[in-house]
């Protein structure tokens, strides 16, 4: 690990420490239908006229992240 965050240090902002191993879980299953899609969309006060703009910046907003973490996983083997 620690190889890992001397060889990448320009990019890393900061890291976790703690137990051995982390689990995330979770589900955004709610997310796959109508009504759930809706009710996040009223919560974050997106107008649907608008979803298609705040999409396509909700997208260039965590593509960079998405990219740069595919890209280190497949430089380290």
């Amino acid at each position: 690990m620690k190889t890992f965050l001397t060889q990448h240090a320009e990019q890393i902002k900061g890291t976790l420490s703690g137990f051995d191993r982390v689990r995330f879980r979770g589900t955004l299953r709610w997310l796959a239908n109508t009504k759930g899609l809706m009710s996040w969309l009223w919560r974050a006060k997106v107008l649907l006229k608008d979803f298609k703009e705040y999409s396509i910046g909700l997208t260039n907003w965590t593509a960079p992240g998405f990219v740069f973490c595919l890209a280190v996983s497949r430089d380290s083997g």
